[in-house]
């Protein structure tokens, strides 16, 4: 009989094998663990011999932990690079807590053979997010390799390549983001003359995925006013690049003939500096800071930090249970869809309600669909506001939201009844209901059918208003330009627009509804068309002025 304890764990597991059987493997161990292994033998029963000892598992790969993002180059040396990178986040919080340290690699490239071998192993306690590698050698190419890691084990690798520089030379180029088809360049003001000098900066592939071999040339100036930076795009994924940037110098490029014209001097100065920098692997264009900012018994209220891309980005997100059930996919969103409904805020903001259980029952990610390829699921998880950030979310409803998608629930209104206005004066509209609140029957009218007077400051989603027993929420956040093409609308559909559940109403409920603008200058409320919704003879649903 095999038995194996675990030294730390109060677990153990007995096994009994066949007589002749001489050696059995035990799967499932955590990793870095040291367990008891113990043989005993019985003969009718009886013990006829036992031994014993202490066996020790090995590092673990860890599934559940993703790889650390934003690996980027703060500084370097011809004999050192300083790095910094972002430590993934876990959405279990038991997992979470377990990440105490990074295990850093530089491994050195050889461009000719396309070999890598490792020259540094360091290990970076949490929380720290800093290295500085020192002992490497000039001019040379390094890829760089951070996993987070546990007592137990390392999760998924994320990659870099930088290079060292010559002897005497500066810090110019640097990578200021990459995405897996594009490199952002930025370099020092002063390093050109004036914004009106013309550069050349060319990227040469040293390594791809597939073998292939690309080269980019660009000859471009700067806009006056604008930051002096360059994004190279149309490079493959995963791969590695030589890049150069040179220019004309000061003195070759301010030679003016008799007629004004500018001319090049046979002897042309020239500034140069290079760097190698690396593009992300495909499907690695991760979101950034996904948390689960608020939540209720049925929902949950997800912010995250939007990608910036010269293209539209698509989000989506799943929830799985914890007991490992059959994942829910939601729909496809664009960036519109997912709009705050605090004015000018970044953050992306999605909600998911209706939840059969309640959302600690679920684990959430959320990935990314960027030049029309998804990338990586990443956990979502659930982190506070710091005191330096501005809180922002969808207010999750309290309650399951009955009666979605049903026609006798909603009441379809006339966006092009409302009277003209200066959208551009205008970043956002909102769709106000004025209903009385009868308990928890918050659409029934009041029997002597009189308007509540609103107040502008205490303008809020339904179930807040629901709590501060205000007779009137804010049901939709449209765009001037929803507004300005006349979009089709329906009040309680069920859906979210622009960081605002549409509740669906009570069946004979006749909202009255405003068309509220609100300016970017402090968020300036302007006065608002008060319009009533009902139903016309023909039982067409018609609206009015009151």
């Amino acid at each position: 009989m095999n038995d194996i304890s675990g030294i730390s764990s109060k677990s153990s597991l007995a096994v009994i094998v066949q007589p002749n059987v001489t050696s059995y493997k035990f799967e499932g161990l955590i990793g870095n663990t040291t367990y008891r292994v113990s043989v005993e033998g019985f003969s009718d029963k009886v013990s006829v011999f036992y031994t014993s000892t202490l066996i020790s598992t090995s590092l673990a790969a860890l599934d559940w932990l993703p790889a650390p993002t934003d690996i980027f180059l703060t500084d370097k040396a011809s004999d050192a690079l300083e790095l910094t990178w972002v430590t993934p986040i876990v959405a279990s919080a038991s997992k979470q807590a377990m990440v105490n340290q990074h295990l850093v690699i530089a491994f050195e490239f050889n461009e000719a053979t396309k070999i890598s071998i490792q020259r540094r192993r360091l290990t970076v306690r949490f929380p720290n997010t800093r290295i500085r590698i020192e002992g490497l050698s000039p001019r040379t190419v390094y890829n760089v390799t951070i996993q987070a890691g546990t007592d137990f084990g390392y999760g998924s690798v994320g990659w870099a390549a930088f290079s060292t520089l010559g002897k005497h030379e500066q810090f110019i180029l640097r990578l200021t983001s990459r995405t897996p088809n594009s490199l952002t360049l930025k370099w020092p003001v002063s390093w050109l003359s004036s914004s009106s000098v013309p550069y050349t900066i060319r990227a040469k592939t040293i390594y791809s995925v597939d073998g292939s071999e690309k080269e980019v040339s660009v000859t471009t100036f700067n806009e006056p006013g604008k930051p002096p930076e360059h994004t190279l795009r149309n490079l493959a994924p995963g791969s590695i690049f030589n890049l150069t940037m040179s220019t004309l110098g000061e003195s070759a490029i301010n030679d003016k003939n008799l007629l004004g014209v500018r001319t090049f001097s046979s002897t042309q100065s020239k500034k140069f500096t290079w760097g190698v920098f690396s593009t992300l692997q495909q499907g690695e264009f991760v979101v950034d800071e996904p948390r689960v900012a608020a939540e209720t018994d049925t929902a949950a209220s997800i912010v995250w930090q939007k990608i910036h891309h010269h293209e539209p980005v698509f989000y989506q997100v799943r929830y799985t249970p914890n007991d490992g059930g059959q994942s829910t996919v939601m729909a496809v969103q664009s960036e519109l869809n997912l709009q705050c409904p605090k004015v000018g805020c970044d953050w992306l903001c999605a909600l998911v309600f209706n939840l059969p259980q309640r959302p600690r029952d679920f684990l959430f990610d959320v990935r990314a669909k960027v030049a029309g390829i998804w990338n990586k699921w990443v956990p979502i998880a659930r982190r506070h506001w710091n005191l330096m950030e501005r809180v922002c979310s969808i207010i999750p409803p309290p309650f399951f939201v009955e009666n979605i998608g049903k026609r006798d629930f909603m009441r379809e209104i006339d966006l092009g009844s409302a009277d003209s206005y200066d959208k551009n004066a205008w970043l956002v509209e909102y769709l106000q209901l004025d209903l009385s609140i009868n308990q928890r029957i918050y659409c029934e009218f009041r029997e002597d059918n009189l308007l509540s007077a609103i107040d502008i400051s205490r303008l809020n989603d339904k179930a807040t208003s629901d709590y501060e027993q205000m007779p009137y929420y804010i049901t939709a956040g449209l765009t001037p330009k929803q507004v300005d093409d006349k979009i089709q609308f329906k009040i309680g559909d069920g859906q979210v627009y622009g960081g605002y559940l549409n509740y669906p109403l009570e069946r004979d409920a006749n909202p009255k509804w405003y068309l509220i603008p609100m300016s970017d200058s402090e968020n300036e409320i302007m006065e608002p068309m008060l319009k009533s919704c009902g139903f016309k003879e023909d039982g067409i649903t018609g609206k009015f002025f009151t």
